[in-house]
């Protein structure tokens, strides 16, 4: 998968796969995708995409929804939805 665009349900592309990301703990992977969203000025470079999101592999990977996020208000981090605290700094995120 490393090298594929991730391209949502609205056809936008939101990057290239960078690698994959294993916690066993949750979902059984997730992809760390780069970032093409560079007018934003959001400062993140990279976004995590799980497993349950992706519809389908095949030359590229397809979501199976439009990609939402929530953005850290200290650091920039692009988050799940579902986060409560960034990924990157630890700072709560509603």
């Amino acid at each position: 998968m490393i090298g594929k665009n991730v391209v949502d349900a609205y056809g936008s592309v939101l990057g290239t796969v960078l690698d994959v990301e294993l916690d066993l703990d949750k979902t059984p992977f997730s992809l760390i995708v780069s970032n093409r969203d560079s007018t934003s000025g959001r400062g993140s470079k990279e976004l995590l995409i799980e497993a349950n999101e992706i519809g389908r592999v095949k030359d590229i990977v397809l979501l199976k929804t439009g990609h939402e996020e929530k953005v850290c208000p200290k650091c920039g981090y692009a988050n799940r939805v579902a986060a409560s605290y960034c990924r990157e700094c630890g700072t709560a995120v509603s």
